[in-house]
């Protein structure tokens, strides 16, 4: 938790250099604060590497763990030198690592990335519909309206501003007024390949990421179930010992009755 609270104050500090006003008037102290989160990180992987012991390098067969080392390297780029626009980018990188630090975002990015092969071949579809209703577009529309529909390349983009819903209507009065056939053509375009591919992207989505969530539960659940058998020859002889001195607190108890039995 303290590391995502320098992480967030990191971001807050990236933002705040964009004002000049505050630059200019507390640059001294931004800087200095940026060292010291700089620093933070650094003694923080470090931490985590000699946690390791003698076998730093399964440090790294983790992802999260060489995701962090790299980004955290590249956070070093101001101090050897680098050029402006790697320290730029070296300090924003510092911000991505809350990807990492809070459990839903990684489970978010791990199903997104697990959904680019199924997204690929829904961008095939998608780029084979703008293909074909571009060229139909070129036949309807193209000696009317060269600009937009002159050549199936300029079709395509055309297509694609359509397939965003960023001021369509200004391609589809123009179209209409060429021929009537203009609705069907914009009508069936925005249907097929706008309002089924998003929902066929959301539900690609939603599966890899519930995909990714039960594979971090099983790994989770891997991580616990090994660690509780690291424990179990010690759990194991507690017990044992329980037993022994549960045994023994019975015959004690057994004796006690029968001397008190004559007594009574």
């Amino acid at each position: 938790m303290s590391i995502l609270g320098v992480i967030v104050a990191n971001a807050v500090l990236i933002g705040l250099e964009t004002y000049p006003a505050i630059r200019e008037d507390w640059g001294g102290l931004l800087r200095f604060v940026d060292v010291a989160f700089l620093v933070i990180f650094g003694v923080e992987i470090a931490i985590r590497l000699l946690a390791y012991g003698t076998r730093p390098w399964a440090f790294f067969r983790g992802g999260w763990n060489v995701f962090d080392f790299l980004i955290v390297l590249l956070a070093l780029l101001p101090v050897i030198g680098a050029n402006v626009t790697l320290v730029r980018l070296a300090r924003v990188l510092r911000v991505v690592r809350l990807v990492e630090a809070i459990e839903d975002l990684r489970v978010i990015v791990l199903g997104l990335a697990r959904s680019l092969a199924a997204l690929a071949g829904v961008a095939v579809f998608v780029a084979l519909v703008m293909y074909v209703y571009a060229v139909v577009g070129t036949a309807l529309f193209g000696e009317e309206l060269p600009d937009e529909w002159g050549t199936v390349g300029v079709a395509m983009m055309t297509c694609f501003r359509i397939l965003t819903l960023d001021n369509w209507d200004d391609l589809y009065f123009p179209a209409l007024d060429v021929t009537a056939w203009a609705t069907v053509y914009f009508v069936s375009f925005i249907i097929v390949a706008t309002l089924v591919v998003l929902n066929i992207v959301i539900a690609v989505v939603v599966s890899s990421v519930e995909s990714a969530r039960q594979s971090e539960l099983e790994r989770e659940t891997r991580r616990l179930s090994a660690e509780a058998g690291s424990h179990a020859p010690a759990l194991a002889e507690r017990i044992l010992a329980l037993r022994v001195a549960l045994d023994e607190l019975e015959a004690n108890l057994a004796d006690e009755r029968d001397g008190q039995a004559p007594m009574a």
